[in-house]
């Protein structure tokens, strides 16, 4: 596991970080239209405190619903319809890479946008399932416990589901480019990896947790140390906001290919 941690960083290339960074680039500048445009950045700065606004919100939803809704959906399609074919260039990069072939940018697009958007919307029928289990379940836990030991009981359950459903579901990526175009066959596919070697997915698990906790330390000791030689306040914020994009831009690349080197080395 730590050669190929160690494989991982130093077969990272440069261009596996644009299809994120320009994921990233769009949804702020889309956050920025939506907050200015559906009248949410006006509405919020017209109190002093966030609380304040509180009470007056379902007013303003009402009187603005047509914006927030148009916003909502441009979003919703970017994510959904468009990241999804910027992800499938993302990850066909990294397939490539980790099998030594040439590099085919556009093809990916082409190739595997239809499948991504599959697999995100089989994804989130998965999870909509479990929350209605979780639901039903939770009425049979109230009627047997109090309130207090009911609602607990009820956290660790989802918690313990949500972490299992991340571990069988963490080679999706890599089984769909790497193995079978399916999306159906992806999830099969990573969950026979999960089942199989599951000391090799929860090991997998805990280094990018890990990667995840240096990197983010590593970003505090750059934050801090910026704060210690500069006195502008508005500078240090901007800076921080890089120091931290770019970090956890860092971090979500090289954590996908990762898991692709794991899949491509292990997965047999």
């Amino acid at each position: 596991m730590f050669r190929l941690y160690l494989k991982t960083w130093k077969n990272l290339k440069l261009i596996l970080f644009v299809p994120d960074f320009i994921i990233a680039i769009v949804n702020i500048i889309l956050a920025y239209l939506f907050v200015n445009f559906s009248g949410l950045g006006k509405f919020i700065s017209g109190y002093d405190k966030l609380y304040n606004a509180l009470p007056f919100l379902g007013k303003f939803i009402s009187e603005n619903i047509f914006s927030l809704v148009f916003f909502g959906l441009l979003f919703l399609v970017f994510n959904f319809v468009i990241g999804s074919g910027i992800l499938s260039i993302k990850y066909g990069l990294m397939g490539d890479i980790v099998n030594k072939k040439k590099l085919k940018f556009v093809e990916y697009s082409r190739e595997y946008t239809k499948p991504i958007i599959i697999l995100r919307f089989l994804i989130f029928l998965l999870i909509s399932v479990l929350l209605l289990i979780i639901t039903g379940v939770s009425f049979l836990i109230f009627s047997l416990f109090s309130k207090g030991i009911g609602i607990t009981i009820l956290l660790v359950l989802f918690f313990i589901i949500l972490f299992i459903l991340k571990l069988i579901l963490l080679y999706r990526y890599p089984a769909m480019f790497l193995k079978d175009r399916s999306a159906f066959f992806a999830i099969r596919n990573s969950f026979l990896f999960f089942k199989r070697k599951s000391w090799i997915t929860f090991g997998s698990f805990l280094v990018l947790v890990l990667n995840g906790l240096f990197l983010a330390i590593l970003s505090i000791m750059f934050v801090s140390l910026f704060n210690f030689i500069t006195f502008n306040p508005l500078g240090f914020i901007i800076v921080s906001y890089f120091i931290n994009f770019f970090i956890n831009l860092v971090n979500v690349v090289w954590s996908d290919f990762f898991l692709f080197n794991v899949f491509k080395d292990l997965g047999s």
